[in-house]
């Protein structure tokens, strides 16, 4: 499994910015977050995680999700979904096959990251196991089973994971 960007970090190296009821809201209630958030300046080149299949391109800005990308991935023979958002731009469309590793697209600061300043761009990145989740964790996977513990600081790589967290070892 690849990471999605070469020049990996959560944004602002903050905890609030990985999976899990890690938000409040202004109440003080948990507040869900449904992936992890890379920094990515705008148009930074994005990869594919695994070999698969675009499964929707979303073009429009016109959900907090913004223009957002769907890959369909055979995992080991699970059937699992990459979900890239905020994006600027996509080099594929619908029914392309990716290979791990191949050039997508690129981030941007569409939905509700539209306007962010320079050191709050990101990409929004989920793993499913299901193409439609709808609020909450429901259908959504930590991608701490793919990649082990959040990426806090810096780092580059153009090699895949390997990891899978499920089964408590090195895949």
């Amino acid at each position: 499994m690849y990471y999605p960007l070469r020049e990996v970090r959560i944004l602002s190296g903050s905890h609030g910015n990985t999976f899990g009821w890690v938000r409040k809201y202004s109440d003080g209630s948990p507040k869900a977050h449904q992936g992890w958030d890379f920094q990515a300046r705008n148009d930074s080149p994005l990869y594919a995680v695994c070999d698969g299949e675009v499964v929707h391109y979303d073009k429009t800005d016109n959900t907090s999700y913004g223009k957002s990308l769907l890959i369909r991935l055979d995992y080991w023979g699970e059937s699992l979904y990459a979900f890239y958002a905020h994006i600027n731009s996509s080099i594929v469309g619908k029914y392309d096959w990716v290979s791990a590793g191949q050039l997508i697209g690129y981030s941007g600061s569409t939905g509700n990251a539209k306007g962010s300043s320079a050191n709050a761009q990101h990409l929004h990145f989920e793993f499913r196991n299901k193409s439609q989740c709808g609020k909450g964790l429901n259908g959504r996977i930590d991608p701490q089973r793919f990649y082990g513990p959040p990426p806090y600081s810096w780092f580059t790589t153009s090699e895949p994971v390997y990891y899978d967290w499920l089964y408590g070892e090195a895949a």
